[in-house]
């Protein structure tokens, strides 16, 4: 949905502040971006006027929340990064999570994943990368990717039937290859295989020659709050394979839960 629209889908459901909601989608552009973002495409995604951006963009770069590189881009500030870092929400579950992926990626040699599904966007909350040509972003370039990822498509699996009915009449579910599943009730299914078997498969669905393996990770109250995942390339995808990674997949998920109990 483009910024416009979604401003527009907000302001429809309650009043808001118009130049907080502004200033604020400014820095979802920029913190979105692949690099810094030119004044006039901000605006032009906003569908205001370059003075009107230019106006917020110029506040926002006073107070240290935007930094200005040549050419008139600006990419996020000092002070957007001290308020995400004390935003952590997730602390003690990163926490917990940090020496076991550590021994699963020596084990595994393969990346490590660690998401949450927060306002239906999949967060990483720790990544850990091998040495292996397949990696993952650092940036939080797969927030919509919940239906083509095995971290993913646990979180989706364990959503109670009405909220992820819910959730799929509000979010397409984006085609990124040609096994992407995108069929509502095709994924359903899908969703109802990865109940049964406590863990998530996917092969080249989020992208080709990715395939990932996924299982849930449960808090104190026994309520899953997150996955734990592993990326590897599409190449070594057999049964075989697949029952081997599970193995330190599951020690891994094992070691975690304990830290977050005891």
């Amino acid at each position: 949905m483009a910024e416009k629209d979604r401003i527009e889908g907000r302001c429809a459901r309650k009043t808001l502040i118009q130049s907080v909601e502004r200033a604020l989608d400014i820095l979802e552009i920029i913190g979105r971006a692949d690099g810094p973002v030119k004044n006039c495409e901000i605006a032009a995604r906003l569908g205001i006027s370059p003075t009107t951006a230019n106006n917020l963009i110029r506040t926002l770069y006073s107070r240290c929340y935007l930094d200005q590189h040549r050419g008139g881009r600006y990419s996020l500030g000092l002070q957007s990064f001290i308020l995400g870092s004390s935003a952590d929400i997730w602390r003690d579950l990163r926490l917990a999570s940090l020496e076991p992926m550590r021994r699963l990626n020596i084990e595994s040699d393969a990346t490590c994943f660690l998401g949450v599904l927060y306002q239906y966007q999949l967060i990483a909350i720790n990544r850990i990368t091998s040495r292996s040509p397949i990696s993952i972003s650092i940036r939080q370039t797969w927030l919509d990717r919940y239906h083509s990822t095995a971290t993913g498509k646990v979180l989706l699996s364990v959503l109670p039937e009405t909220e992820l009915d819910s959730f799929l009449k509000k979010h397409p579910l984006r085609r990124l290859t040609e096994k992407t599943i995108c069929d509502p009730e095709e994924l359903k299914a899908d969703l109802a295989g990865i109940r049964r078997l406590g863990y998530a498969v996917t092969r080249d669905e989020s992208g080709f020659g990715v395939s990932a393996l996924g299982v849930p990770i449960s808090g104190r109250d026994g309520r899953v709050i997150a996955a734990l995942g592993i990326t590897f390339s599409s190449y070594f995808f057999n049964d075989d394979y697949l029952q081997s990674q599970l193995v330190p997949l599951e020690k891994a998920r094992a070691a975690i839960e304990t830290k977050l109990r005891g």
